[in-house]
C-alpha cells in the first residue's frame, strides 16, 4: 500500500512540473514577442559606438551574427545571448546584403 503512495505523489509531482512548463510557457513567448527589435538595438550597441555605425554597412546574416558575436564575446558587450539573436535578426533584415 505505501508503494502506490509513493507512486501516486511522484505521479502528481510530475504533473504539476508539466503542468507549470505549459502554463509558463506562453508567458515566456509574450515577452519575446513584446521586445522591440530596433529599440533594443540602439540600446545596446549605442554603449560603446553611434548607432549609425552598424546602420552604414550592409552584410549577409553569418556576418552580422560574426560582428554581433565579437561585440559579445570580444569588446564585452552587455547582451545575453537571446538579445544577440534578436539583433542579428534585426540587423540581418534591415541592414542586408
Amino acid at each position: 500500500m505505501e508503494r502506490f503512495g509513493i507512486k501516486l505523489n511522484n505521479g502528481l509531482l510530475a504533473l504539476a512540473l508539466v503542468s507549470f512548463v505549459f502554463m509558463a510557457y506562453p508567458v515566456l513567448s509574450l515577452a519575446e514577442k513584446t521586445v522591440d527589435p530596433e529599440k533594443l538595438f540602439e540600446s545596446k550597441c549605442s554603449q560603446c559606438h553611434p548607432s549609425d555605425r552598424p546602420k552604414s554597412v550592409r552584410k549577409t546574416p553569418a556576418e552580422w551574427k560574426e560582428t554581433v558575436d565579437r561585440m559579445q564575446y570580444g569588446n564585452g558587450c552587455d547582451i545575453t545571448d537571446e538579445e544577440a539573436a534578436i539583433v542579428v535578426k534585426y540587423l540581418s533584415s534591415k541592414y542586408h546584403k
